[in-house]
C-alpha cells in the first residue's frame, strides 16, 4: 500500500509541481516531505486514531438519528395536545349549547301541558358537562 501512495504523492506532487514551477521532476528530499506530510491525513491505523474517528462518526450520526426522532416526537406531542384542546373547547361549546336549548325549550314544553320536570334530568347532564 505505501508504494502506492508513494506513486499518488508523487504524481500528483508533480502535477502540482509542473502547474506553478515549470519543473517536471521532484528531488528526494520534497518526495520525503509530501510522504511524510500526508501520511497522517492517509493512514487509518489505531495508531493515527484512524478507528477512533470512525467510532467518533458513528457516534455523531446516531445522535443526529436519536435527536431527529425526538424533534419528531415532541411536534407530534404539541400537535396532539393542541388536538386534545380543541376537542375540550368544542366539547363545552356543545355543553353550553344543549344547556341553552333545554333551558329554552322548559318554559315552552310547560305551556304545552307537559311537565317541565321531565327535562331535569337532561338539564343535570348539560349542568355537569358544563362543570367539567
Amino acid at each position: 500500500m505505501n508504494a502506492v501512495l508513494v506513486k499518488v504523492i508523487l504524481g500528483h506532487s508533480a502535477r502540482i509541481s509542473d502547474h506553478y514551477s515549470g519543473k517536471h521532476h521532484l528531488s528526494i528530499e520534497e518526495i520525503r516531505s509530501q510522504y511524510h506530510a500526508s501520511m497522517y491525513r492517509i493512514a487509518i491505523t489505531e495508531e493515527t486514531n484512524g478507528s477512533r474517528i470512525v467510532k467518533l462518526e458513528e457516534q455523531v450520526k446516531v445522535q443526529e438519528e436519536e435527536h431527529r426522532a425526538l424533534v419528531e416526537e415532541l411536534a407530534s406531542l404539541r400537535a396532539s395536545s393542541s388536538t386534545k384542546d380543541k376537542t375540550i373547547q368544542i366539547l363545552n361549546e356543545q355543553a353550553a349549547d344543549l344547556a341553552r336549548r333545554v333551558e329554552t325549550m322548559g318554559p315552552r314544553m310547560g305551556s304545552q301541558g307537559h311537565n317541565s320536570e321531565n327535562f331535569s334530568p337532561a338539564r343535570q347532564k348539560a349542568e355537569l358537562l358544563l362543570e367539567t
